[in-house]
């Protein structure tokens, strides 16, 4: 073990239990998990994180909550991960659900969520610049379907990217659009229109200009994990994680810095949990984490990876939790 994470072992050894389960990647370091962390502690219900971390070091937690009586987006930051600050509501409306965030390249932050407003879900976005000041909410879509849970970001290019849910040609399933300039793409589905349900994405480009896009299906009679990959302006066939079969919900992706993928999900049930897998060459078994359901998950500058979910708290209403993993 080298002295690096030896000195993050020591110093952060509270946060660790004996038995946190370990993920094994192919020609990979095993990754140890901390103890589950509570962010939210409010008695109303907090779900459906979007988490990352900010070039200057800074980690930022966006969630929706029921907490001022209708659900809204909120947010939080922390120059540490251990010390949040209070929460700051960003949206209002009828209703807003599982918001999508990232920093682009200029240092803006860029959030996108769905928002029924005027009897419509439709997705919206707003913009943090140097200015301190979030910019109005503008909406991504317009069809009088339901459009929710987007998955965002920017590509190498410096164009941005959102996928999400639709029910406009009579069933869920993935769209996107692309912003070039200051010029949106026309609405592009991605998912095959049939009878089965397609939803949830998480879309993020790798290092080697690729895009991957996760999705819930339940094309094969419940819910398993699909993702395509789009290599020189084609997307591939739908490919499926070779997850556990059960009801396999809520995926989210990401390449850390040692160009592995990474897979988080909740396996359903009467109760959820958390897993984990990830892949070189090929997937991983999957790796039972801890009860939850709806993860957002990233690796930050030192290393570290960091997953935060939604789960039921002490007093049975959900709240968002997260763990540390340190590569040994």
């Amino acid at each position: 073990m080298s002295g690096k994470v030896t000195a993050l072992l020591s110093s952060l050894l509270f946060l660790f239990l004996p038995l946190s389960p370990l993920v094994q990647g192919d020609g990979m370091s095993s990754v140890l998990w901390s103890r589950p962390h509570r962010v939210t502690t409010d008695s109303a219900w907090d779900c459906t994180p979007a988490a990352f971390q900010d070039t200057n070091g800074w980690y930022w937690m966006f969630w929706a909550s029921n907490r001022e009586g209708e659900w809204s987006i909120y947010y939080k930051t922390s120059p540490s991960g251990m010390d949040w600050s209070e929460p700051v509501r960003l949206s209002e409306g009828a209703g807003s659900w599982r918001p999508s965030a990232f920093q682009d390249s200029s240092g803006r932050y860029w959030v996108f969520w769905g928002m029924e407003a005027n009897g419509n879900w439709d997705v919206y976005y707003r913009v943090l610049d140097g200015s301190c000041d979030w910019s109005d909410p503008t909406k991504v879509t317009t069809d009088p379907a339901v459009d929710e849970t987007p998955s965002a970001f920017q590509d190498s290019s410096g164009r941005y990217w959102v996928f999400w849910t639709s029910t406009r040609d009579g069933v869920q399933e993935v769209y996107y659009r692309v912003l070039d300039g200051e010029v949106w793409s026309d609405p592009i589905r991605l998912t095959e229109k049939d009878t089965y349900i397609d939803w949830r994405p998480s879309a993020f480009q790798d290092s080697f200009g690729k895009y991957w896009v996760f999705w819930e299906s339940g094309r094969d009679g419940d819910w398993n994990v699909y993702y395509k990959v789009r290599t020189d302006g084609e997307w591939s066939p739908p490919n499926r994680v070779p997850t556990s079969g059960a009801s396999d919900e809520y995926p989210h992706a990401f390449q850390d810095n040692d160009d592995c993928y990474w897979l988080f999900w909740s396996v359903g049930g009467s109760t959820h949990r958390l897993y984990c897998m990830n892949r070189v060459k090929r997937w991983l078994c999957g790796v039972d984490l801890t009860p939850g359901n709806t993860p957002s998950a990233f690796q930050d500058s030192s290393g570290r990876y960091w997953v935060f979910w939604s789960a039921d708290s002490p007093g049975g209403n959900p709240d968002i939790y997260y763990m540390i993993g340190l590569v040994i």
